[in-house]
């Protein structure tokens, strides 16, 4: 399995933290989030790893190398503008294949099952996880999006070069019969 791993968030609220770490190196318990999630997403199946980063890029890096320590994968990308970090996943379109990728934000880390949700097949389109506080926003589909989804190489025709999250969201739930299924999260 594939992800993709969005990792330009920058911390705003430290400024001085955040100009010496980036918010995915930012520890949990024991180690940095980042690491959480990639060991999570290695726990599940994923082998090959395109991490995009704009933030201090070395430190992360530095924590993950080429990911030969899980068995793994990992190619970086980087990105000028932290809150447009989608131009990796409109090249990548031409490299997916008939395979879906996971994508993921890593300063988030929502329980999901990866390999139980995964698309069985190409044509299944865009699967995106969300949460919903009551019986009414996931009957009308006024979700709040993790962050995290399968994508297929179809969904990313027509992404726009610069998309923020908000854009890349609506993107994504263009509607049609394969693209935009929802995954609630409990």
């Amino acid at each position: 399995m594939r992800a993709v791993i969005v990792a330009t968030q920058k911390i705003t609220e430290m400024k001085i933290l955040g100009e010496r770490y980036p918010s995915v190196m930012m520890p949990l318990i024991d180690r940095p989030f980042i690491q959480h999630v990639v060991e999570y997403l290695v726990s599940q199946g994923v082998t090959d790893f395109d991490i995009v980063l704009s933030h201090l890029p070395e430190k992360v890096k530095a924590l993950l190398g080429d990911g030969t320590r899980w068995g793994a994968s990992i190619r970086y990308h980087l990105v000028k503008d932290p809150s447009r970090p989608y131009r990796p996943l409109k090249y990548a379109e031409n490299q997916l294949g008939d395979t879906p990728v996971l994508l993921v934000h890593a300063e988030r880390l929502p329980k999901i099952d990866v390999k139980a949700t995964m698309p069985s097949s190409p044509g299944d389109g865009t699967i995106l996880y969300c949460w919903h506080d009551n019986v009414e926003e996931r009957n009308s589909r006024l979700s709040n999006w993790s962050g995290w989804g399968w994508l297929s190489k179809g969904c990313l025709i027509g992404l726009p070069e610069n998309a923020d999250e908000r854009d890349l969201f609506g993107h994504l739930c263009i509607p049609s019969d394969k693209v935009g299924q929802f995954g609630y999260l409990s």
